[in-house]
């Protein structure tokens, strides 16, 4: 098993956003995605930690962004 990781950058309208993305490179048959979703926080460690545990189960783990490329939350009243 060969857990690849990259970052992309994709956007909505006008906003640029940036994801995490996490796969087994050891086959070529295309797999299942699976989207992880941050909390108030924004994308960070866990859900990067996610997205390479289910690349090791098989799975495309795609960590997106909801905020905008580097930006965080600063509390969950934001």
């Amino acid at each position: 098993m060969a857990i690849q990781t990259r970052t992309i950058d994709y956007s909505d309208g006008e906003i640029a956003l940036e994801a995490y993305m996490a796969w087994d490179n050891s086959g070529g048959d295309p797999r299942p995605g699976v989207l992880i979703s941050h909390a108030w926080a924004g994308r960070g460690e866990l859900e990067e930690s996610k997205a390479e545990q289910l690349a090791e189960l098989g799975y495309v783990g795609f960590a997106l962004d909801l905020y905008g490329k580097g930006v965080k939350g600063a509390s969950p009243e934001e």
